[in-house]
């Protein structure tokens, strides 16, 4: 199986390194490709074991490494692109350039919350029109704060959801349709996991049970303090999989079998 999966916005701080590590991670025998002309992100991760991690960059579309980009994503296998700010522009252009948009079977827009994150978003699908089918874009809202906004997206969200007709009429994107979105919560696991250098995955694939047990077991009390702030931390990472990361791979999972 070959597949492409483009993480793409040209604003920066919109989570797009956190969301294509956790999807790469998810994904089986996915390669993480980072275009970018420095190591900004995945780099700092410990992926092995999770997914394969390259790095790319490019001048423009006749440049050898562009070639060799565009050679990796004929290769069979997933392939998950996510592209540092710097190189947003000369990745567009190349991809529009040497037709390469016609390789992309699923585009994921990162968004965060704002008019100017709804601004940015808007000038980025309006440059994208007609260069991929609606269909293979799925919209992300990142940091979502369930407390604060009473597990609403839509209102933490609203400049995007007051403006869905919008994007309904103008780029075929229904909000009204939950499997055109998905949405991650602010989350106190994805920071600790890439603070520590490490791939979110490997939190939520440890034993809650082993390490309430050590806990339970540790008869010394500073011991057991941090056997107990690892139990939080990894019972963290379970409910944000459960409740965020497991539909949101069901969504990209169906919409890469469309």
């Amino acid at each position: 199986m070959n597949k492409n999966i483009l993480i793409y916005n040209w604003k920066g701080g919109c989570a797009k390194s956190t969301v294509s590590s956790i999807v790469a991670s998810y994904l089986e025998n996915a390669t993480y490709l980072e275009v970018d002309f420095i190591n900004k992100s995945d780099k700092r991760l410990d992926t092995d074991g999770f997914y394969e991690s390259e790095q790319i960059n490019f001048v423009n579309e006749t440049s050898d490494s562009f070639y060799e980009f565009e050679n990796i994503l004929m290769d069979e296998g997933i392939k998950v692109i996510d592209c540092g700010a710097v190189m947003l522009d000369k990745l567009h252009s190349a991809l529009k350039a040497s037709d390469l948009y016609s390789t992309i079977d699923l585009l994921i827009l990162p968004n965060m919350d704002g008019s100017e994150d709804f601004n940015v978003a808007l000038k980025f699908l309006t440059n994208i029109k007609g260069l991929i089918d609606p269909s293979k874009i799925l919209m992300a809202f990142n940091r979502f704060d369930p407390v604060e906004y009473d597990n609403n997206p839509a209102e933490q969200f609203e400049t995007f959801f007051k403006n869905k007709k919008i994007l309904k009429e103008k780029f075929e994107i229904d909000l009204d349709d939950e499997n055109s979105y998905f949405v991650i919560k602010n989350s106190k696991a994805i920071k600790k996991s890439r603070a520590q250098g490490k791939v979110l995955k490997s939190l939520v694939d440890k034993d809650v049970k082993e390490i309430t047990d050590r806990q339970r077991a540790e008869k010394d009390t500073v011991k057991r303090l941090i056997i107990t702030k690892e139990r939080g931390l990894i019972q963290n990472a379970h409910n944000l999989y459960s409740e965020y990361i497991e539909p949101m791979m069901i969504k990209i999972t169906h919409k890469l079998e469309q």
